[in-house]
């Protein structure tokens, strides 16, 4: 069974909104849409969609700098690969701020 994760994000607002082990992309979509609005934010985006995967997302430390979302297969390569790029972009330091991952769960039939 896929396991969905969404990370929406409202850069005008600095808010992000995220879940993790739904059963659908619509689920995944609904749950972060309302997390990202829950304290005002009106512009959330999707940032990162992912499935059976790990979902992270990497802030720089300056601001109106480009916020980096990256999925992997485990939280360790997609921080790390977040971390590059939000550093190449930036010009600045960058910390990951969320993440978290979405496995399959395999049943017997």
């Amino acid at each position: 069974i896929s396991k969905w994760g969404a990370i929406l994000i409202d850069s005008d607002a600095g808010d992000l909104g995220a879940t993790d082990n739904e059963l659908s992309e619509r689920a995944a979509k609904r749950t972060a849409r309302e997390r990202c609005e829950k304290h005002g934010a009106r512009s959330c985006k999707d940032a990162l969609i992912y499935a059976n995967e790990c979902g992270v997302i990497a802030w720089p430390s300056v601001v109106n700098a480009k916020i980096i979302p990256h999925a992997g297969p485990t939280i360790e390569v997609a921080s790390q690969a977040a971390l590059s790029e939000c550093e190449a972009i930036s010009g600045a330091v960058c910390n990951i701020v969320y993440s978290q991952c979405s496995m399959p769960v395999f049943e017997k039939f």
